[in-house]
């Protein structure tokens, strides 16, 4: 199980929600709710994820499309599922079961059927080194 966070950015450049939300997420890990924290990011390019680790993120996963430099709701929520599912898949009957807290709007099950219309992009993936 994971606490996923969705890591908000505007212009190329991570939005400041986006540490506090890491931040919330490491503290339902202090209390017991089971990690890692992993964000998930939808942009044209690498807004710079890297420096999240340091905000409380264990992983975090980049949806990278140039279409993601206008927001489209449909292509967010595809992103969350596929980064959800266990192996990067979108469409995943068991990706939702991994997830322990979804900082996302809408409900899982728009995001699943988003994912079958809107799947243009690739999961990349980023750890925090120890």
């Amino acid at each position: 199980m994971s606490i996923l966070v969705f890591i908000e950015q505007r212009e190329g450049k991570v939005r400041g929600v986006a540490h506090e939300l890491l931040g919330e997420a490491q503290r339902l890990v202090a209390a017991g709710i089971p990690g890692p924290v992993v964000g998930v990011c939808c942009a044209a390019s690498d807004p710079g994820l890297a420096s999240l680790g340091a905000a409380g993120a264990d992983e975090v996963k980049l949806a990278a499309n140039a279409a993601f430099a206008l927001y489209d709701a449909s292509g967010y929520a595809a992103a969350v599922v596929a980064a959800a599912a266990p192996d990067g898949a979108a469409g995943e009957e068991d990706s939702a079961a991994s997830v322990a807290v979804a900082v996302v709007a809408g409900t899982v099950g728009r995001m699943k059927r988003a994912s079958a219309r809107w799947r243009p992009f690739a999961i990349s993936s980023t750890r925090r080194s120890a």
